[in-house]
């Protein structure tokens, strides 16, 4: 009988083509997993994530199931699987053996992204590959509207990527924060559900009216699919962190 894992994962999303393991596109996280837990327990697995991030997205708080068909002590999991993927740009956080109903994508009630801006006169190297450097001003009020605009049950169409395949574009953004720290800016987005690119077109839609590169009535149009199909500018995704993931009575 096989036992259930759940893993809470980090990883820099500069190393990878994304989450999911791709023919055309080996360096995938998932991929990396799987591999390493072959070398450590010799058994071939499959690793699911509550979020398929794209490449170069960022995850502070992925979570993910894996299945082994034997027994394994929870420090072996964790430090045999983070020897092996030393310097590769993943590690795992926490490992915990939860009951065979949970699954990482399914069972997960929301999930947090969040997106850094850097918004002083200049650059960063430091922050190059972790935040979008806006050489504009920031109108904060700007800001809040087009959150407030965001918030609620919506039909996303025009923020969404041409390769989404999720059916129902209609997603319900439950809340939208803005944390000024200085020469940064935060923004995090909370949902159940999320369609492919959403937060990055949202962020890149946000900025551009609070740079007063759009104005209210072009960001309006976005949120009604009956238009042109004009879609916002898409963040770039160096920025973008998958933060958490939030589950009924379960904690990393």
């Amino acid at each position: 009988m096989s036992v259930r894992y759940a893993l809470h994962i980090e990883y820099d999303g500069g190393f990878f083509s994304g989450w999911q393991s791709q023919n055309v596109s080996p360096l995938s996280v998932q991929k990396t997993l799987e591999q390493v837990f072959f070398k450590l327990t010799q058994e071939t697995v499959s690793v699911y994530a509550a979020g398929r991030t794209d490449s170069g997205v960022h995850a502070k708080g992925q979570v993910a199931h894996v299945d082994f068909a034997k027994v394994y002590t929870k420090k072996r999991i964790f430090k045999g699987g983070n020897y092996y993927l030393k310097n590769s740009g993943v590690q795992i956080l926490d490992v915990k053996i939860v009951d065979k109903a949970f699954h990482a994508r399914f069972s997960a009630k929301s999930r947090v992204y969040k997106y850094i801006l850097l918004t002083r006169p200049s650059d960063s190297p430091l922050w190059k590959s972790r935040a979008w450097w806006v050489n504009r001003p920031i109108h904060m009020t700007l800001l809040q509207d087009a959150a407030e605009m965001l918030k609620g049950t919506k039909d996303f169409s025009n923020f969404r990527n041409s390769s989404c395949q999720a059916s129902n574009p209609v997603r319900t953004l439950d809340q939208i924060t803005i944390e000024d720290m200085g020469s940064f800016l935060c923004l995090r987005f909370q949902a159940k559900s999320f369609l492919h690119r959403q937060v990055r077109m949202m962020t890149g839609a946000m900025v551009y009216l609070a740079a007063r590169r759009i104005s209210t009535k072009e960001f309006s149009e976005y949120l009604s699919p009956g238009n042109d199909g004009r879609k916002p500018f898409t963040a770039p995704a160096h920025g973008l962190y998958l933060e958490n993931i939030i589950y009924d009575d379960f904690i990393f």
